[in-house]
């Protein structure tokens, strides 16, 4: 009887910190948003610890650190809004002469990661590019950087005008790690039909996250409503391996009517087999009236999208666990694509496998993980799609999209995105990766190493842009 009564004393007690604990959480997230409006308005710090408006805030307003380190990121300096020309990388692909060529993009460094400096998605309108940080603030940058280029290299600044579009995207954030960390923030941008759409990480109750698609008019100032959200959430505090870095968020258009978003599972993995569950999967929206329905299952972290109309296929870049990112293909005419996550893979649970220099993977599976979730190394023996390529170790693949052919490039093919760190960058971290698709298998892939974390593509004109987010960078390939 002693014993029983301990523990329901015990029981109450952890139940009396854990709602002392979310009533704590939940004044921080309503004190966030009531005052950083005010906050913004009033107050334009510079990037620095030692700013007297932030010392003054935190004196003499109940709002935290993390509150001020993020607050301090939203304000956007004019002298920033410029485009600087950095370095060319000439190479060729299949005896075709290709040449890559960095731009500087001062107003993509407002973000706190070292390592991972100007975290942006790009799209583009009318011959502009739309670049959007992921912690939410949205620039307009002119198509023609190459044009604006001194033949003697000898001036930096281009004369491009860059301007940063104002928006409302703060009425839909609740919590502080959108604006300061990057497992969570803004994943995606897309235009379709003249409108912006912008894949975010919620909270949709306290410490309960979702993905969500916000919409506006492209304009100066972008007004946003919400279009779509998952009405499931994953709490932070209920979740045994939470982990907002598997949250997917990629966007693309499939055709006139209809969207495509990615989903992961954040690390709540069994949700990607779950057919209730629209976590881990890849998902089909009507513009219209957002009603959503399943393309594929079985994804953990989805990254890169492409649709390929004319073959009716999508293609899907995805971050595996200890190795095993995969390039996956979807054909639109198969009801039940499944790509094996957690089931399949050709890598191994974090902390319980690693690889060696020699990109062998050693895997500890008399785990416990192992029994719920166990990698097997055959999707096709057990059921599931099998990847088109893997990779172990993984290369931190990013975005994925197709170059067709044309009076600039002899022949159609693939270009995917790797980003990978330099403190554990293998051969292929950090690059650009090129292959054709014959007769249902790559060919001909090449790796250029880079030096710099390529986050995203965008396509005009036979021009490729893409984003790097080592030094804040725009790339723009030819």
């Amino acid at each position: 009887m002693r014993n029983v009564l301990t523990f329901f004393i015990i029981l109450i007690i952890f139940v009396g910190c854990l709602y002392i604990a979310t009533q704590s959480l939940a004044e921080e997230r309503n004190l966030f948003k009531a005052y950083l409006k005010v906050l913004i308005e009033t107050y334009v710090p510079t990037h620095t610890s030692k700013n007297s408006n932030l010392k003054i805030l935190e004196e003499k307003n109940n709002v935290s650190v993390n509150a001020l380190e993020a607050i301090k990121y939203l304000n956007v300096k004019s002298s920033d809004l410029n485009i600087i020309y950095h370095k060319e990388i000439p190479f060729e692909y299949n005896n075709t002469p290709l040449k890559i060529t960095l731009f500087k993009a001062p107003f993509l460094k407002y973000k706190g990661n070292v390592l991972e400096l100007g975290n942006s998605y790009i799209d583009s309108f009318q011959d502009t590019l739309l670049i959007a940080q992921e912690n939410g603030l949205f620039f307009s940058v002119p198509s023609n950087l190459d044009e604006n280029i001194s033949s003697t290299k000898e001036i930096d600044f281009l004369a491009v005008p860059v301007e940063h579009l104002e928006s409302n995207i703060i009425d839909f954030i609740s919590y502080l790690e959108f604006f300061s960390m990057s497992k969570f923030g803004l994943k995606d941008i897309l235009v379709a039909d003249n409108k912006l759409y912008a894949s975010i990480i919620i909270e949709k109750e306290p410490r309960c996250f979702t993905n969500s698609i916000l919409v506006s008019q492209i304009s100066s100032k972008l007004n946003f409503e919400e279009f779509f959200s998952i009405n499931e959430c994953i709490n932070q505090y209920q979740s045994d391996e939470f982990n907002a870095h598997q949250t997917g968020g990629k966007m693309a258009l499939l055709d006139e009517n209809h969207i495509v978003l990615t989903t992961g599972d954040f690390r709540s993995r069994w949700l990607a087999q779950d057919s209730e569950s629209y976590f881990g999967k890849i998902l089909k929206i009507h513009l219209l009236d957002a009603s959503v329905s399943v393309l594929a299952k079985g994804t953990r972290n989805a990254q890169g999208i492409y649709v390929d109309q004319t073959n009716d296929k999508i293609w899907s870049t995805e971050h595996g666990p200890q190795g095993g990112d995969e390039i996956n293909l979807l054909n639109l005419n198969d009801q039940n694509t499944n790509f094996g996550w957690p089931i399949a893979s050709y890598g191994g649970h974090y902390g319980n496998s690693r690889i060696d220099k020699d990109g062998n993977l050693y895997e500890i599976r008399t785990r416990e993980i192992y029994k719920k979730f166990p990698l097997y190394k055959s999707h096709q023996n057990y059921g599931f799609n099998e990847p088109v390529k893997y990779f172990v170790p993984s290369i931190g693949i990013s975005d994925i999209i197709k170059i067709n052919k044309s009076s600039k490039f002899p022949d159609s093919f693939y270009i995917v995105g790797a980003m990978g760190r330099p403190d554990n960058s293998t051969d292929q971290d950090m690059s650009l990766s090129f292959f054709k698709w014959d007769q249902n298998q790559i060919e001909d892939f090449q790796t250029i190493p880079i030096g710099e974390r390529v986050r995203d593509f965008e396509v005009i004109k036979e021009k490729v842009f893409f984003t790097s987010e080592s030094n804040a960078l725009i790339g723009l390939l030819e």
